[in-house]
């Protein structure tokens, strides 16, 4: 088992600037600190420029094979909205962190 790192975005116009990697950085330092030796998250299976972020800090794949996400939201407007993506989940070993 492990900590699942789920719903990080970082807007469109502060791309590519490391905020991403920090914010993945120190949800793994939560989970070091926690005790937990793996972190997870899923991914797009078409959105390369995060999983080439995701695997360039240390994040592989679990070959759990692609799976289906799903969800709703309502926008500011009070609009109901769903989405579906298909994903394929990564894991890093927390346990080479600094090597």
């Amino acid at each position: 088992m492990c900590p699942d790192i789920e719903d990080l975005f970082v807007l469109t116009e502060l791309r590519s600037q490391g905020i991403g990697g920090q914010l993945l950085c120190f949800a793994e330092q939560l989970a070091w600190e926690q005790g937990y030796t793996y972190t997870g998250l899923s991914v797009g299976a078409e959105i390369e420029p995060a999983r080439r972020l995701y695997e360039s800090l240390g994040y592989q794949d679990a070959h759990f094979g692609e799976h289906t996400e799903r969800g709703e939201y309502f926008d500011e407007q009070g609009q109901h909205h769903t989405w579906e993506e298909t994903c394929i989940y990564l894991i890093k070993d927390l346990r080479t962190m600094g090597t």
